[in-house]
């Protein structure tokens, strides 16, 4: 199956590999970031609007010193609230003690026990950042940043530091979706979901959530305009079909989230996060090699649907050249014990360019 592809490979296997990686522009879409396979997609359709506000899939990366997370979808403008929540230190709070807050006696699964809470809230000509270290004290710990895109609802921006703790943040948010998952309470497919390519985007300094050593975890959700009514949308995903948990978690309206127990539904809706992941490893088998460029050639030339969304390496919609880049820039990276054929480390352009007489081969086969 390969052959064609490494007789084309050996022509250059003098070449010094360049770097393919890209660095991350926070504008609000995950395209030609390098943030590579999603850590976390949704199983549910929106309860809260199809592209009004919706939760489709999580993207993350580590660089110099900040955590970059991508969330896809939308946030309707009715101050709506995408809270994101970071069990990044020892400690923090299963059962939620905070008295006076929606959230106080809110518990989340079983081995989540966040730290920090980062808010982003959508209203009429403005965009609203709230960071919080989330403790059992409600009226400290915490920064606003508020009308952060100046009289606009979208944008892109870093902040002044925070008056409380210091902190600069990356904030971009593009509201143009209109793929992803639907409106509803059904079950979704990942491939709908991974659709999605604009969002929320946030950079942020390690520092602000404990300089964590190895990887943690994150439980994101979308919530309404007073903070006390939660949508159906979580990532880590509920499992469809699935209303709206509402303030009690069967879709009723109370002025607190208390009576919510988070492990009274199937799964874990928080998902873990490890920096040292090979984000170019398409099939998740802790290498990066032929069965990883065996997706990406299968889906060659071909928007991300129907075509497997995880071949969509820069997340441009579209499967193609910088895809294959990656790859190759990534080749043998991770620990392999399987047979296997190893192609040479060229230069992932000029492999392409020479080697496309035998890839058109590899590809009509």
């Amino acid at each position: 199956m390969y052959r064609s592809i490494t007789r084309c490979a050996a022509g250059l296997s003098t070449l010094t590999l360049g770097s393919a990686a890209f660095a991350v522009v926070v504008d609000g879409s995950r395209v030609a970031d390098g943030y590579g396979g999603a850590v976390a997609v949704q199983h549910v359709s929106t309860g809260f609007g199809d592209n009004l506000s919706e939760l489709n899939a999580g993207f993350m990366r580590i660089e110099n010193d900040r955590l970059y997370l991508m969330f896809t979808g939308n946030l309707e403008n009715v101050w709506n609230r995408l809270e994101i929540f970071v069990d990044s230190t020892p400690g923090g709070m299963n059962e939620v003690n905070r008295p006076g807050s929606v959230y106080d006696r809110f518990t989340f699964d079983e081995g989540f026990e966040p730290d920090y809470i980062l808010e982003c809230i959508s209203g009429p000509d403005t965009f609203v950042f709230y960071y919080t270290h989330f403790d059992s004290d409600i009226t400290s710990g915490s920064d606003s940043y508020r009308d952060v895109f100046a009289g606009q609802e979208q944008g892109a921006v870093q902040t002044e530091p925070g008056a409380n703790f210091g902190y600069s943040f990356d904030i971009a948010f593009d509201n143009s979706n209109t793929a992803g998952v639907l409106g509803g309470n059904a079950g979704a497919t990942s491939e709908l979901a991974l659709s999605a390519i604009t969002g929320i985007e946030v950079g942020i300094p390690l520092e602000a959530i404990g300089n964590p050593e190895g990887s943690f975890k994150l439980s994101v959700m979308i919530n309404g305009a007073n903070g006390n009514f939660l949508s159906n949308q979580f990532l880590g995903s509920l499992e469809g079909p699935q209303a709206n948990l509402g303030s009690d978690g069967e879709g009723n309206l109370y002025q607190t989230l208390g009576l919510i127990d988070m492990n009274d539904f199937e799964g874990e809706q928080f998902f873990t996060f490890d920096p040292d992941r090979l984000i170019m490893d398409v099939n998740n088998d802790g290498f990066i090699g032929l069965s990883d460029l065996d997706l990406i050639l299968a889906n060659w030339n071909r928007n991300s649907l129907p075509a497997d969304p995880a071949a969509d390496l820069n997340g441009d919609g579209y499967i193609g050249l910088e895809d294959l880049d990656q790859i190759l820039s990534n080749w043998n990276a991770g620990a392999y014990t399987g047979p296997g054929i190893a192609i040479p480390e060229p230069v992932a352009g000029l492999f392409f360019l020479l080697g496309l007489p035998c890839l058109t081969r590899r590809l009509k086969h």
